[in-house]
């Protein structure tokens, strides 16, 4: 018996088993997202654990031990499959046919996001109406109507008639893809209704009175008091740190948190879950309540706070861990936060396993299992500061900060390809203004009709506090070096910065790691200097041709490295690089420190090649260029109609020559500066084409012919067909069509289309 209680001590996990048992979870739920295999498969693993367990679990913890790891990992993996492959057959997923409308019957199942232009509308579909048939339809819809108008409420019936729609994909290498966003919020469609005048609305029968009494108006009551004492940037600062609302925010204000790594601050954390309920807390303790009566009044105040921020990963976890310490504490229990960390996100994971791919979901749980984990070592470095209550509060401050920056980052390297590293400074100063902007908030929500005096003369300070914080914030966020790009770090890269975080910090004495750092230092070496000669044995010439709309978007990649992004003023404004060039930059590897910008130029200016200006008829012929792959830029002076821009690309195998504008002069200039005019890929405008661009094209001789911006994506499709009548012999591909395609050249030429 002495020896079965060593061996169970020795188990992984007997601390603390729900942790454990989260990552297991965890683990089930990412394996069936790789491994789509059938939920009676998962099934039957759990049904076969559970019977082991009974069975053979006990006296045995090695065996014990092995059947808890295969039933977690089944039940994460069962749960997965069965929300997201065992879908019913009359799912919405199964009617969904854009060229034809039918006349959907729904409810809105969540609070209507009133945008700037628009209003969305999550529906729970009940049926669907198609030449007089009615058919009933089970599955959620995004319902976008034009108009910001507040006729719609939660729980409101509606009848409208609209075509419904795929989301879209990603249309660019690494860009946003719309579907998986919806996707992991069970949206499987998308309706759009012009006007709101055309949807009928019946009201719930059932009142959704938690909602509509409640939630939605002291929701916009607290907005309303931001408006009306803190007009401005600030007023939208105070809605950010109480509730989350950040719509209004300036985008230079938003722009400066995330860059700054204090963008956590804006959305509802743990930190103003326990804010609020910590003021609630002391009222109803003068009160002199019961603790029971405390804990339900408590919890309630919890769940309409919860409800009032919309649910968002973040607060739905304080949430839950905050449920679950009251309850704790109602019933005089130890509370261990790390298990509470594990039980909440199985309770979240089992009601809805998607969450488990929101970076939100992501980012809220790393920071708060760095903080647990990492900041009581780090605060052993330093035991003289605990001595003193200043210094104790400020190495508590930067121990947390240092944690959860640390465990963030791999996060935040795989979602946005860059690590803040300002944000353990930032954090410092922003954390205590932000918590004291936070309780000026409350005390002035609840001061605004009792006592305007004293909501006036607070929210005066108030703004002054705001203002402060947002200064600073614009500082941090100006620092030149205060981030690290860390693009595409993938699973090998995170696995071995979680390995050595952990080797660092949890042994107290570094003598005890030496030996195992160093044989891991020369092993991951080896692994990484093999995968970096790999690489440098074929380094293939890439060009990418984004999905940027009308105007004209390249990527180019040469085997020495050089990188350049190539498009007019209008396809490099902020918008295209916000949603287009830095997504691709994350996901390619691509990092902007070695990156070349290249702004074509007009029909008036010049360009030369490799840097160089040259005039009229003195541009240089291929042939006395020596080296390989050849790059060349020619633009000819002239008025609008004879001015030729485009780029010429050649690699050992293969060519490609990109025309931006004035399709009619390759008659004139690309014979006089190529010897041969054979090419493997013409790219053009996706523009309708002219006798002279026919005649201009038609006197090269290509085997692909790609079309890229130009025309609006509802006359694409006429324009693919124009070009390929008269050029039957070859294949025409185009961005509007297939999104962004990516040219590889090295050996066999080989085009990727991003989507089919």
């Amino acid at each position: 018996m002495q020896r079965t209680a060593v061996q169970w001590q020795r188990i992984p996990g007997r601390r603390r088993p729900a942790l454990w048992a989260a990552v297991l979870l965890c683990t089930g739920i990412v394996l069936a997202q790789y491994v789509p295999l059938d939920p009676l498969v998962w099934g039957i693993t759990v049904f076969i654990g559970l019977l082991g367990l009974l069975s053979f679990g006990r006296g045995r913890p090695a065996v014990l031990f092995v059947i808890l790891l295969i039933v977690w990992l089944g039940l994460g993996a069962f749960r997965f499959s069965w929300d997201t492959l065992l879908l019913p057959a009359d799912h919405i997923s199964r009617f969904i046919d854009p060229s034809c409308k039918v006349e959907v019957f729904g409810r809105v199942v969540d609070l209507p996001d009133r945008r700037q232009y628009a209003t969305n509308l999550v529906l729970d579909i009940a049926s669907l109406t198609d030449s007089d048939f009615q058919f009933p339809v089970s599955g959620r819809v995004l319902v976008r109507v034009s108009d910001t108008t507040r006729r719609f409420s939660y729980g409101d019936f509606l009848r409208f008639t609209a075509r419904l729609e795929y989301p879209h994909e990603s249309r660019n290498p690494g860009g946003f893809d719309y579907r998986s966003f919806l996707f992991y919020r069970g949206v499987y469609a998308l309706a759009n209704i012009a006007k709101n005048n055309r949807i009928v609305i019946y009201p719930d029968p059932d009142g959704a009175d938690f909602f509509n009494r409640l939630v939605i108006p002291l929701r916009e009551y607290i907005l309303s008091v931001f408006r009306e004492r803190l007009p401005g940037a600030a007023g939208t600062l105070l809605a950010g740190y109480l509730i989350g609302e950040t719509r209004d925010m300036p985008d230079s204000l938003y722009e400066a948190y995330r860059r700054s790594g204090t963008l956590h601050l804006l959305a509802v954390s743990g930190s103003n879950v326990w804010l609020v309920l910590g003021m609630f807390w002391l009222l109803l303790r003068a009160a002199r309540l019961p603790r029971a009566v405390q804990t339900l009044l408590l919890l309630l105040i919890l769940v309409v706070f919860c409800f009032v921020t919309r649910n968002d990963p973040s607060v739905v976890r304080a949430g839950v861990m905050a449920a679950l310490v009251l309850i704790g504490w109602l019933f005089r229990r130890r509370i261990d936060m790390l298990n509470i960390v594990g039980v909440s996100i199985i309770l979240i994971l089992l009601w809805n396993p998607r969450h488990l791919f929101l970076a939100g979901f992501q980012l809220s749980y790393a920071a708060v299992l760095g903080i647990l984990i990492f900041a009581p070592r780090l605060l052993e470095l330093f035991p003289r500061l605990s001595r003193r209550r200043v210094g104790r509060w400020a190495a508590v401050l930067t121990a947390s900060s240092l944690s959860a920056t640390a465990a963030t980052a791999p996060v935040l390297a795989a979602h946005f390809g860059v690590i803040p590293t300002i944000s353990v400074v930032a954090n410092l100063i922003m954390v205590p203004l932000a918590g004291l902007v936070t309780n000026c908030a409350v005390i002035i929500v609840f001061l605004h009709d009792a006592w305007p005096w004293a909501a006036r003369h607070i929210a005066d300070a108030t703004q002054f506090i705001a203002q402060v914080s947002m200064w600073c914030v614009y500082r941090f966020q100006a620092i030149s070096a205060g981030s690290i790009e860390w693009s595409q770090p993938g699973a090998w890269g995170i696995a071995n910065y979680l390995l050595v975080l952990t080797l660092l910090v949890a042994a107290r004495k570094v003598y005890r790691i030496r030996k195992p750092i160093v044989f891991y230092a020369l092993i991951a070496a080896g692994v990484s200097t093999a995968a970096l000669a790999f690489s440098r044995v074929a380094a293939p010439v890439e060009i990418i041709f984004f999905d940027a709309g009308r105007q004209p978007l390249l990527g180019f990649k040469f085997p020495d490295e050089t990188r350049r992004i190539v498009g007019t003023a209008g396809a490099l404004s902020p918008a295209n690089h916000h949603w287009i060039v830095e997504p691709f930059l994350i996901h390619s590897g691509w990092t902007s420190s070695t990156l070349i910008y290249d702004t074509i130029p007009g029909s008036t200016e010049s360009a030369g090649v490799n840097g160089q200006i040259f005039a009229d008829g003195e541009y240089p012929r291929l042939d006395r260029l020596s080296a390989e792959p050849a790059h060349v830029r020619f633009v000819r002076r002239g008025t609008p109609s004879d001015v030729l821009i485009a780029d010429y690309v050649r690699s050992t195998d293969n060519s490609v020559l990109i025309v931006y504008t004035s399709a009619g002069d390759i008659v004139k200039f690309f014979g006089n500066l190529i010897k041969s005019p054979a090419v493997d890929v013409v790219a053009l405008p996706g523009r309708m084409p002219t006798a002279v661009d026919i005649k201009a094209v038609s006197a090269l001789t290509f085997n692909t012919l790609l079309l890229y911006g130009g025309s609006p994506p509802n006359k694409s499709s006429a324009v693919d067909m124009a070009w390929g009548r008269h050029f039957p012999h070859c294949r025409v591909l185009a961005t509007q069509s297939h999104g962004g395609i990516l040219v590889k050249m090295a050996g066999p030429l080989e085009i990727i289309p991003t989507i089919q």
